[in-house]
């Protein structure tokens, strides 16, 4: 029998991308997400399970430590791994096959993000987001 609404102890999204560009499903496609505070409604998330945020973001104690070590010149700048950048592409692509999609953001591009301190995707991540928006056509939230 299947479940009807989805469980409190699943993950909010409902795909993950690892930096190899493996996909990972997370919460069943049916059941709404909980991944974009008050926007969840018609809404795929889609997590990648890579940092991508630069060190001058984030106010909390692990970025004051980044900082420093960007500073001391240990901070590698984050990058997007090619093989998770074209296992994105594709997947978008194939989930604009089964679903009407018109819309591709980051999590802090969506309503109601900024007040909540949101820095995800990150500066890196963002510019992952845009340049997938100019290669699919799809428009910001």
């Amino acid at each position: 029998m299947g479940r009807s609404t989805a469980a409190s102890d699943d993950i909010g999204y409902h795909y993950a991308l690892d930096c190899f560009g493996n996909v990972f499903e997370g919460r069943d496609i049916r059941f709404k997400g909980e991944n974009v505070h008050n926007y969840n409604t018609g809404v795929i998330g889609i997590v990648l399970l890579e940092n991508l945020t630069t060190p001058d973001e984030g106010r909390d104690g692990v970025a004051v430590i980044r900082k420093l070590f960007d500073a001391m010149g240990f901070n590698d700048r984050p990058r997007v791994p090619e093989k998770q950048k074209q296992s994105l592409e594709a997947f978008i692509a194939i989930l604009r096959e089964f679903f009407y999609i018109n819309t591709l953001g980051g999590h802090r591009e969506f309503p109601d993000q900024l007040g909540e301190g949101k820095i995800c995707p990150g500066n890196v991540g963002l510019a992952l987001v845009k340049e997938l928006r100019k290669l699919t056509g799809l428009r910001a939230p």
